[in-house]
């Protein structure tokens, strides 16, 4: 993928950590800059005096060091972010992003699901784009009701958890078909629709949750 496109694929924490970055940027520029207001020799000798100590001249010394800074700061950040993605890229391949990171970058996985993790990772061909989906299907999602959403989360990260049993059947068949959890709503790529719905419902039942399913 190329670095015009990365913006586009950062997820929510990343924006959110560009954002925090910027600001403390702005605040350290900000800085530079009043440092010229409110130095003084009373202070440091070697020095200057400030603006508000009579002398205007340190404040635009102060913009000069401050504007070069970042100028000097994005011409080489540029330069090293165009190197990096000519010659290495900035994200993997699409099949070690489908097999999973800690599969491909360090021959291990999060969770040992048996056969549903077998069924994610071998793929006998390039996955087709998002807007293609697998089979010709769209994605669906299977709404869950009859308990609090907080339950539902706790009871799906505790089934997610590697522990001396094997995976459950209901979990080996909706798992490999899941792509996100928002509340009592499940997201699913393929898979077919009714079948995923019946082992979601029959999933949290034995976990002791009265719950009715229906497809979105």
């Amino acid at each position: 993928m190329s670095l015009k496109h990365l913006l586009v694929h950062l997820d929510s924490t990343e924006r959110a950590r560009l954002r925090l970055e910027l600001a403390v940027t702005l605040a350290k520029r900000c800085g530079a800059v009043l440092t010229g207001v409110f130095c003084s020799k009373i202070v440091n000798p070697a020095g200057a005096d400030g603006l508000i100590y009579g002398d205007s001249a340190q404040v635009i010394i102060q913009l000069k060091a401050a504007a070069i800074s970042v100028a000097f700061a994005f011409v080489v950040t540029a330069v090293l972010a165009k190197i990096i993605d000519v010659t290495f890229g900035f994200i993997t391949d699409g099949k070690s992003e489908t097999e999973g990171l800690d599969r491909t970058e360090h021959g291990e996985v999060g969770f040992d699901l048996g056969l549903a993790l077998e069924q994610t990772t071998q793929l006998g061909h390039e996955p087709r784009a998002a807007n293609v989906p697998p089979n010709g299907r769209k994605g669906f999602a299977v709404v869950l009701e009859g308990t609090s959403n907080g339950q539902l989360m706790d009871a799906w990260s505790k089934l997610c958890q590697a522990g001396p049993k094997p995976p459950s059947p209901e979990f080996r068949a909706v798992y490999p078909y899941m792509t996100l959890v928002e509340g009592n709503r499940f997201y699913f790529k393929g898979g077919d629709p009714k079948s995923i719905r019946e082992n979601m419902r029959a999933l949290f039942e034995n976990q002791g949750f009265a719950v009715k399913a229906h497809i979105e």
